[in-house]
């Protein structure tokens, strides 16, 4: 009788056991196809990360609208202003996104990597107050304080001579001024 309670114990044991691998399995099969589903869009984002004279916001530019989460602090920030839900125009209290065309994100892109030479690799120890954290499509860059005006000054030249997309010419003019 124990030996055929023990059979039974091992039997219900590799079924559990069979039962969670095959779900296990499912479970990671859909994940990996939804990772795949899902479009991602590339985008160029300026994070100010020097010292907080005056708030600068990040600076999101991309084609198609853009998913970035609000950091903690900003969530607890929107919580406390009584926002049950955050929507699109609470993030755009601590984002600017500037949506452009194919050709203009193209262009500002191409205008980044040809001038790489204002950013460096590694985040600079002196965050002084024009700081910021560049990231191209997941790569990522720091311009200093000393490069930030020159860099976003050239950019709006060459985006204006090239008859580029007003809007985010006018967010990068934006950008600029600030970083006075």
């Amino acid at each position: 009788m124990k030996s055929l309670n023990n059979l039974f114990y091992h039997i219900i044991k590799c079924w559990l056991l069979c039962t969670v691998n095959i779900i296990a399995v499912i479970t990671l099969c859909c994940v990996s196809l939804r990772g795949y589903s899902q479009v991602t869009v590339p985008y160029i984002k300026f994070e100010h990360i020097g010292t907080e004279e005056k708030p600068i916001w990040p600076l999101i530019i991309s084609t198609k609208k853009v998913e970035i989460p609000l950091s903690y602090s900003e969530v607890e920030m929107l919580k406390q202003m009584g926002k049950k839900v955050i929507k699109d125009e609470d993030k755009a209290l601590f984002q600017k996104n500037i949506i452009t065309n194919q050709i203009s994100y193209q262009l500002f892109k191409d205008y980044i990597f040809k001038h790489i030479g204002f950013f460096t690799k590694k985040q600079p120890v002196n965050l002084e107050y024009a700081t910021f954290k560049v990231s191209v499509e997941q790569r990522v860059f720091y311009l200093n304080s000393v490069n930030s005006w020159q860099f976003f000054a050239q950019a709006i030249h060459y985006l204006q001579k090239l008859k580029s997309d007003k809007h985010l010419i006018n967010g990068l003019n934006n950008t600029l001024h600030v970083t006075n």
